[in-house]
């Protein structure tokens, strides 16, 4: 088992049923694998704030949401994770490769 599948078997044992990504060529095996992994709906996003608000939406839709993203957008967040995800306390994983 790969690295990648084997953080997915994580999200699946974990109850994670739903994940958005931002691309990332590092984290790109994993994304892979959540694409394949059929009790997960995956959906893409353009940015990571818009995947938060995804993660948001899914939470209050009685999923289970994580993100998979980079850290060079980390500070676009920051808003987001204070109004909208810390405020409300919504549980979000995240899964963020380090680029620098």
């Amino acid at each position: 088992m790969s690295v990648s599948e084997k953080i997915v078997a994580d999200f699946v044992a974990n109850g994670i049923e739903f994940v958005t990504t931002v691309p990332c060529k590092q984290l790109g095996g994993v994304i892979d694998a959540v694409e394949k992994e059929p009790s997960i709906y995956h959906i893409p996003s353009n940015k990571e704030d818009e995947g938060m608000g995804l993660c948001a939406g899914a939470f209050m839709g009685g999923k289970r949401p994580a993100i998979i993203m980079q850290n060079t957008a980390i500070g676009v967040t920051v808003n987001t994770l204070v109004t909208l995800t810390q405020f409300y306390r919504m549980p979000l994983p995240m899964l963020i490769s380090y680029r620098g």
